[in-house]
């Protein structure tokens, strides 16, 4: 099955990165649409299912306020959090059994 978060970096029609001034900002929801290119639909469908953080916002009426910068390193978070997740080590409860690796302090002196 295909992950369904899409890269940041896809955006259809995204402006040219000629929005480094808003790195650190924080912006709407509205306003990171007009500078990403993204439909604000998906970036708070992003917000509401996939965890991106936002610094405040989404009562009903109140748009939320996202960090840009947070907006841009997001995908890169989300992976990390993945692989780490998907990890051998992790899978069989640390490193016991992988790949045959028992004693970490061991295999360190190899």
């Amino acid at each position: 099955m295909t992950d369904p978060r899409p890269g940041i970096p896809d955006a259809p029609g995204a402006p040219s990165s000629g929005n480094a001034d808003a790195a650190g900002k924080v912006v709407s929801i509205t306003e990171l649409a007009a500078l990403t290119g993204y439909h604000r639909d998906t970036i708070s469908d992003w917000v509401k299912r996939w965890g991106l953080p936002v610094v405040r916002g989404g009562a009903h009426g109140i748009e939320y306020q996202i960090d840009v910068r947070a907006f841009v390193d997001w995908p890169e978070a989300q992976a990390k959090a993945e692989a780490l997740k998907n990890a051998p080590a992790a899978a069989s409860g640390g490193f016991a059994g992988w790949l045959g690796i028992t004693d970490p302090a061991k295999a360190a002196q190899i």
